[in-house]
């Protein structure tokens, strides 16, 4: 840090009289005098307080003494802020602000002169609180994230893991009560652990609205984070609750503000968010706040620890912006890239998932090739990836479901006419319905008492989260056309299940027909194990398995009688 030397100018003992004193209140040049501010000093060279042009007029007004028998320890300012030597920079704003918080402070700058102290109280230099203003900014600034769901929560955990305090707002009111309660819906490693230990500590959740929120009087300034819900709605996605985040910042943005736009949306959705905050709270932005987008990429199931790790895209409407937002995740995030522009931003965070979403359709439009010839299409992608390096084929799967990719390629591809991504998203969704027939197979075979293991849109890494989870659909199929259908979740809150209509397995209670495996979660192999064991069926008596994850071994179903139907291939056991 550029410290200021204490010119001896600015410095007065306590028992200096007005007229000795009073010029050197007023800036010199020549003798070095700063200007407005003094530093008194007592016999043995001290600091013990300070002279402002503001100490003067006050003591001017409230005092009746002539100022001819005035010293400099009538006027001088006891309570004075002050920093030490060999602080660092981040220590010295911890100081200031610590001190100011012991004060009514009503103006945003009521310092511009901070004398910095050797370990006997003397005075070492005088430093400029603009050499503070960037630390006291960071360390002032209100982090402000609405929207506690998946996104906003685990970011939210990462940020107090990191010594960050955040004050989260979140309008869906059982989330609200859940996370107040402890018990929060999302399912993810750490998460209660850190809930616990932060809540009203670094991570504050308000019941009201911004109006509540006081700000930090000496900077004030905050960073806002939208984080919340963006459903798919038909072929596109409802923006309405990011719309809602923005009318209520709206109401109290101010100049040095930063809004982070952390939610999926469409190209060019963040840039259009700009104007709308322009035309609410009148403010510019780019000039008179910032506005930046930083989408979330972390996986269900280890988002708290991956948030730190992957690398944060970002992009601001100007330079500035830009340079704002990065500097704020470089402060907890190992690694940011700053792209060229907002739409850029956008599109790399939905192009990601399509391509994923891309990819998985390939292997599944290889399974029902494979089906044709009932060809076993996971040793074939095993054996087809051995060795050589230039196939990454993933395994096939019963649809591709969750939040984000049953919705990204739609956001991605809503000007183009022809497009492979809309082509592979519904090669996706079209391996519901074919799931249900190989179901439906085993089920006039055998009989339509069915058990579903696993309703979470997916299993690894564990989430409990069954939006748009395909085993829902295929559950929800088959349930119209079985007798009773029977669901037992590793993850997955059973009062949810029961929301979407199923009934939960109570072991010994029900003796399913066929059991289908809907998710990959690797409890799921031990809970078939666990059912094949207490099944009651003697050598004549046959039931269905339909394992599109290949979880089943052929030693799980010794002294059983079964059909086994993957996505692409089926067998019998005897």
């Amino acid at each position: 840090m550029k410290i200021k030397k204490a010119f001896q100018s600015s410095v007065i003992a306590e028992d200096n009289n007005w007229s000795s004193f009073q010029e050197k209140l007023h800036a010199n040049s020549v003798t070095g005098a700063i200007g407005g501010f003094l530093v008194v000093i007592n016999s043995n060279s001290e600091v013990v307080g300070t002279i402002t042009d503001g100490d003067v007029r006050k003591y001017a007004r409230k005092s009746s003494k002539s100022m001819n028998d005035v010293v400099a320890k009538d006027i001088m300012n006891r309570d004075f802020i002050h920093v030490s030597v060999g602080m660092t920079p981040s220590e010295m704003g911890y100081q200031v602000i610590s001190q100011l918080q012991k004060r009514d402070v009503k103006n945003e700058f009521p310092i511009t002169y901070i004398p910095v102290l050797k370990e006997d109280k003397t005075l070492s230099a005088i430093i400029h609180i603009s050499n503070l203003l960037g630390i006291l900014d960071e360390l002032t600034r209100q982090i402000v994230v609405f929207g506690q769901g998946f996104v906003g929560l685990t970011m939210a955990m990462a940020m107090v893991k990191s010594g960050l305090t955040i004050h989260a707002f979140e309008r869906n009111p059982e989330s609200h009560q859940a996370i107040m309660n402890l018990k929060p819906k999302v399912n993810e490693p750490q998460l209660d652990e850190l809930l616990s230990k932060y809540r009203n500590v670094r991570y504050f959740l308000h019941e009201k609205g911004l109006e509540d929120l006081a700000r930090f009087p000496l900077m004030g300034r905050r960073t806002y984070i939208i984080a919340v819900g963006t459903p798919k709605l038909g072929f596109s996605v409802d923006l309405s609750q990011i719309e809602n985040a923005v009318e209520e910042i709206s109401t109290f943005l101010r100049f040095g503000d930063l809004v982070i736009i952390r939610s999926t949306v469409p190209i060019g959705t963040t840039r259009k968010l700009s104007e709308k905050f322009r035309d609410s709270s009148g403010l510019q932005a780019g000039f008179d706040f910032h506005i930046a987008y930083a989408p979330e990429r972390t996986v269900e199931g280890d988002a708290i620890a991956e948030v730190t790790k992957l690398p944060q895209l970002v992009a601001g409407l100007t330079e500035e912006c830009s340079k704002l937002a990065a500097n704020f995740f470089s402060g907890w995030i190992s690694n940011v890239i700053r792209m060229e522009s907002l739409e850029a931003c956008e599109m790399a965070k939905l192009m990601s998932n399509a391509y994923r979403d891309t990819t998985f359709a390939f292997s599944n439009e290889m399974a029902l090739i494979a089906s044709k010839h009932n060809l076993d299409i996971n040793k074939i992608i095993l054996n087809a990836n051995a060795g050589y390096l230039r196939n990454t084929i993933p395994m096939p799967s019963p649809g591709v479901g969750g939040p984000c990719l049953t919705k990204d390629s739609y956001m991605l591809t809503t000007t183009s006419d022809l497009s492979m991504v809309l082509e592979s998203r519904k090669i996706n969704e079209s391996m519901i319905n074919f799931s249900i027939l190989r179901i439906l197979d085993l089920i006039k075979k055998h009989g339509d008492c069915v058990l579903v293991i696993g309703l979470a849109f997916k299993g690894f890494p564990a989430t409990n989260d069954l939006r748009n989870s395909t085993a829902v659909e295929i559950a929800t199929g088959i349930r119209e056309i079985s007798k009773e259908v029977k669901v037992i979740d590793a993850v997955a809150n059973e009062t949810e299940i029961v929301n979407e209509g199923f009934n939960i397995y109570e072991v010994g209670r029900f003796n399913p027909n066929v059991i289908c495996i809907l998710n990959n979660h690797r409890e799921n192999k031990q809970i078939l194990r666990s059912i094949l064991s207490k099944k009651r069926y003697d050598s004549q008596v046959s039931f269905g398995i339909f394992d599109p994850w290949n979880m089943i071994d052929e030693s799980d179903l010794q002294g059983h009688k079964a059909s086994i139907s993957t996505l692409s291939k089926y067998r019998e056991y005897e």
